[in-house]
């Protein structure tokens, strides 16, 4: 045990491009056989998985070619969408395996460096639900430790030489492409022809205090007197994340009721890819509507304490073609927010005093 520790040390110490090294000689392992190769079970946070993950499997199968076609992607949530380019050759989901509460209380860490007791059975039940008695696995371990290595040598390294492609993007062991388009909205929701997505939720970016709990219940109440309001929050406990009130109205509409633990995450998309933008919490959701391809206002109490190489990373990546964009802004800038989304509808007094409806305005 003591030895394995210890070589273990060793390989953290190690430059990156040894690790690099190490990844593409099991990828090309991988690509040798001829079954299923399970790629995760993602276990993590939204963002990490359309900033990091995902680009790692595309980079994975532009490395080696003998990978498409024969991959299953395990996730959470209902994201087969979100790889779609993929041509995976199916998609398990998580939570059709095991019950939310179960799934918070034993998973590790949303940074899966090592290959858990509980990854080890999400394995095998995947490898069940398939029929198979053996399947290669790419596992996000590769992913994590490769990242953290770029972290502890050069924190800004994912995103330093970020360049286009056909189609879209590439980075350090990452390839990026705009996600396309999933089915719309569930007829059921009775969404209307034209709406802003909207989801606010308590983070360490956006706390749930009192004040910023009122601060976007009075955006949600300006976006909506412009334009109708889909709330994408839910009720459900998949993680320390809990919705802020965003107040009630004829144009604040919910699609909570739609989503369940292994399809929150499609409805989410699919609501939001009909929409004419994104507006909540910067997070995992304020990066996937430019993945959709649209604009995206993510709102957060301060940007210090984030960490300011994945805002780099995504700002990088959403410059590029068939992407949108990504708008950063603070609960500082509050008096500036309600100017942009009440003071030209309700006539708001604007920074010097001046309504903006009067004369020198």
């Amino acid at each position: 045990m003591l030895g394995r520790l210890r070589k273990l040390a060793r390989r953290r110490r190690e430059d990156p491009s040894v690790h690099l090294q190490r990844v593409r000689g099991e990828l090309a392992g991988l690509a040798r056989g001829d079954g299923p190769v399970l790629a995760g079970p993602f276990l993590g946070e939204v963002g990490f998985e359309l900033l990091y993950w995902l680009p790692f499997v595309r980079w994975a199968v532009e490395q080696e070619p003998g990978l498409r076609g024969r991959l299953v992607l395990v996730s959470r949530g209902g994201t087969a969408s979100w790889a779609a380019d993929l041509d995976a050759a199916g998609y398990v989901d998580v939570l059709s395996l095991i019950s939310p509460e179960e799934l918070v209380l034993r998973r590790p860490s949303l940074k899966q460096r090592e290959v858990s007791a509980l990854d080890e059975e999400l394995l095998a039940a995947v490898r069940d639900h398939l029929g198979v008695r053996a399947a290669g696995v790419l596992h996000p371990s590769l992913l994590f430790d490769l990242y953290y290595r770029m972290v502890k040598h050069d924190r800004r390294a994912f995103a330093a030489a970020v360049t286009p492609t056909d189609g879209g993007a590439s980075g350090l062991a990452a390839s990026y492409r705009p996600i396309a388009a999933p089915a719309g909205p569930p007829p059921e929701a009775g969404l209307p022809e034209e709406y802003v997505a909207v989801r606010f939720y308590g983070r360490a970016s956006l706390p749930a205090s009192a004040e910023n709990q009122a601060l976007v219940r009075r955006l949600v109440d300006n976006l909506a007197d412009k334009v109708p309001v889909v709330l994408l929050g839910h009720d459900l406990e998949l993680d320390d994340h809990r919705d802020l009130g965003a107040g009630q109205g004829e144009r604040i509409l919910s699609v909570a009721h739609l989503m369940r633990p292994a399809d929150n995450l499609d409805v989410q998309t699919r609501v939001l890819a009909g929409a004419r933008g994104f507006v909540g919490t910067y997070g995992g959701l304020s990066y996937l509507a430019p993945s959709l391809g649209l604009p995206s206002l993510a709102l957060s109490s301060s940007l210090e304490g984030l960490q300011p190489w994945h805002l780099d990373l995504a700002q990088q990546v959403f410059a590029m073609p068939g992407f949108g964009s990504l708008a950063c802004v603070t609960t500082a800038d509050s008096e500036l927010l309600d100017l942009a989304f009440g003071g030209l509808v309700q006539g708001a007094r604007g920074l010097s005093g001046r309504s903006l409806s009067s004369p020198g305005a």
